[in-house]
């Protein structure tokens, strides 16, 4: 969790973190509850809570509509970085060879800093 500013990055801070037996849109929203009632254990802010960031799956999606039925000002927002990732690794899976040539650049260059440099 953290806070939302204008001119700068608000400060950042882990609020819960749990292990599930079972992975689902129901699990994921008692764990939400959970963690408000953990920040606000009097009684919870719900119109405060501005942003959900989570990955594009299925049942975070859906536990993300179900979370705007309680917060109203809550928006879903799905990661960037995990839908690349999901691309970057069906192209890499689909071009084997590609993947090993940029595997051997990496190695090439990740221990020696001279290398880097004359790279650059």
């Amino acid at each position: 969790m953290g806070t939302l500013k204008h001119e700068q990055p608000g400060e950042i801070s882990l609020l819960a973190c749990e292990v599930l037996e079972r992975v689902n849109n129901s699990s994921i929203v008692v764990v939400f509850e959970n963690a408000m009632n953990l920040l606000w254990p009097d009684k919870v802010e719900r119109e405060n809570v501005l942003l959900f960031v989570s990955d594009a799956a299925p049942y975070m999606i859906k536990a993300a509509k179900t979370l705007r039925l309680l917060y109203p000002n809550m928006i879903h927002v799905t990661c960037l970085a995990h839908a690349l990732r999901r691309v970057a690794e069906e192209v890499r899976g689909s071009y084997p060879e590609v993947d090993k040539l940029i595997a051997n650049g990496k190695k090439t260059f990740i221990k020696s800093p001279l290398r880097v440099q004359k790279f650059k």
